[in-house]
C-alpha cells in the first residue's frame, strides 16, 4: 500500500514581493504617525518643563519684593531640578535647552500692564552672547522652531503656549503695537516666493508685487522685499481713509538716481526719500496732499543710504497748523517745511503703492530694500515710535 503525501509548497516571488510591499506600504504609513506621537509626548514634556519655570520664576517674584530675576542670575535666582531644563527633543546633550527673555530681567511685575502676553522662557539655543549671561533671548530670531517648526514658551501670567516664532514678542510694549485695534496695516515681507505680500492684520490690504520687485533674505528682521528703481518695480495695494495717521517702516536705500524715491505712496501721503543732491539730500521727506502737495523733510545727511535705518512719520491732518513728526532710527528729527497745503487734507482712500509714484510710467522708484511696514490710523507717541525702531 501507497502512502501519498501532499508536497511541500513554498511561496512564490510573486507572493513574497506582494507581501513585502504590503509591509513597506504599512511602515510608510505608520513610521510617521509614530513619530508624530512621540513629539507630541516630548513636546508635552516640554510645555510642563516651562510651567514649571514660569511658576519658579513668579515664586522668585513674590519673594523679592515683585521683581523679576535678573538676566545675569536667573537660572541660579530660580534654583529648578536639572532635569526640567531638558528639553525632551533637543536631548540630553543640552543641559539647558531653554532661553529666558533679556527684555524682563530685573523688572517689577507691575510694570507690565499685559502678564499674558509677556514672554518668560521659550525654546531656544543655549549660547552665551557677548556682554550678555547664559541662556538669554534678546531677538525673536533665536528662537528655536524645534517642535514641528513651532516654539514652545511660557509667560508671566504662568500659561504656556505653541505658535509660530513671528507669532512671539519678547517686548511686552511691542507686543501691544502689533495687537493694537488701531493698526491697520503690517507687512513683514517674510515670504520667499509669489507676488503676494500678506496683511498681518486680519481683513488688512495685501500688496501685489510687480515681477521685477523681488523678495530678498537679508531684510532687517528675516525677510524683505527688494524694489530696483525701474518704472515697473513696485507693489500696489488699497489705502483706507486716514486723517491721523503714522507710518513707519525698515528701509535700505542703494545709492539711489531716483531723485524722491517713493517707500509709500498713498492717495493723500506721499513718504519718501530725498536723493537731490541739494541742501535737503538724503533726508527723510514727507507729502500731504490737498490741493496741491504739501511738503516737510528732515535736514540733511539723516537718511544715509547703504545701511539700514528705521523711518516713520506722524501727521494730523485736521489743522493747518499741525505740522507732522519725522523720526529717523527712533529719534525725532527737526522738520523743515518745504511747503504747507493751503487746505486741511482730504483723507482719501485708494489705490496706493509701494516703491514707486504711480502703477505706469513711474519715475521715482526706491531702489533698496524695505521691511516691517506698519501703518496705524491713530498718532504714535514717541515712546511707541522708539519701540517699533528696536525691532
Amino acid at each position: 500500500m501507497k502512502i501519498h503525501s501532499s508536497p511541500h509548497r513554498g511561496f512564490t516571488l510573486i507572493e513574497l514581493l506582494v507581501v513585502i510591499a504590503i509591509i513597506a506600504v504599512l511602515a510608510a504609513i505608520l513610521f510617521p504617525v509614530f513619530a508624530r506621537a512621540r513629539e507630541k509626548a516630548r513636546a508635552s514634556t516640554c510645555s510642563s518643563n516651562q510651567r514649571q519655570l514660569a511658576a519658579a520664576v513668579q515664586m522668585y517674584a513674590q519673594d523679592h519684593e515683585e521683581t523679576l530675576p535678573s538676566t545675569a542670575t536667573v537660572w541660579q535666582d530660580i534654583n529648578v531640578e536639572a532635569g526640567v531644563l531638558v528639553c525632551p527633543t533637543k536631548g540630553k546633550a543640552t543641559p539647558n535647552g531653554y532661553v529666558y527673555n533679556n527684555w524682563i530681567g530685573g523688572r517689577a511685575m507691575g510694570t507690565f500692564k499685559r502678564v499674558e502676553g509677556v514672554l518668560v522662557t521659550a525654546d531656544g539655543n543655549s549660547t552665551t552672547q557677548a556682554g550678555y549671561g547664559p541662556n538669554l533671548v534678546l531677538d525673536e530670531i533665536q528662537l528655536d522652531g524645534r517642535h514641528s517648526g513651532k516654539v514652545i514658551a511660557s509667560f508671566l501670567d504662568g500659561h504656556v503656549n505653541t505658535a509660530a516664532r513671528e507669532m512671539l514678542y519678547l517686548d511686552e510694549a511691542y507686543y501691544a503695537l502689533n495687537t493694537d485695534t488701531t493698526l491697520r496695516t503690517w507687512w513683514a515681507f517674510d515670504e520667499t516666493s509669489g507676488t503676494t505680500a500678506v496683511n498681518k492684520v486680519k481683513n488688512g490690504p495685501n500688496v501685489t508685487l510687480t515681477s521685477t520687485a523681488s523678495w530678498n533674505s537679508a531684510g532687517h528682521v528675516n525677510g524683505a522685499v527688494r524694489f530696483d528703481g525701474s518704472a515697473g518695480s513696485h507693489g500696489a495695494f488699497t489705502a483706507e481713509a486716514m486723517s491721523k495717521i503714522t507710518i513707519a517702516a525698515w528701509v535700505y536705500n542703494d545709492t539711489n538716481a531716483n531723485t524722491y524715491p517713493r517707500i509709500v505712496q498713498m492717495p493723500c501721503y506721499s513718504l519718501m526719500g530725498t536723493c537731490d543732491g541739494g541742501v535737503n539730500n538724503n533726508s527723510l521727506r514727507l507729502g500731504v496732499w490737498s490741493t496741491n502737495w504739501g511738503t516737510w523733510v528732515s535736514p540733511a545727511n539723516t537718511l544715509l543710504p547703504a545701511r539700514w535705518n528705521h523711518i516713520a512719520a506722524v501727521y494730523d491732518s485736521s489743522s493747518l497748523a499741525n505740522d507732522p513728526i519725522l523720526y529717523i532710527n527712533g529719534k525725532s528729527m527737526q522738520v523743515i517745511e518745504i511747503g504747507a497745503p493751503p487746505a486741511a487734507a482730504v483723507s482719501n482712500a485708494g489705490a496706493a503703492i509701494l516703491g514707486q509714484n504711480a502703477t505706469s510710467g513711474g519715475t521715482r522708484g526706491w531702489q533698496g530694500k524695505i521691511d516691517e511696514i506698519h501703518v496705524y490710523n491713530r498718532l504714535l507717541t514717541a515712546e511707541e515710535v522708539a519701540v517699533l525702531a528696536q525691532h
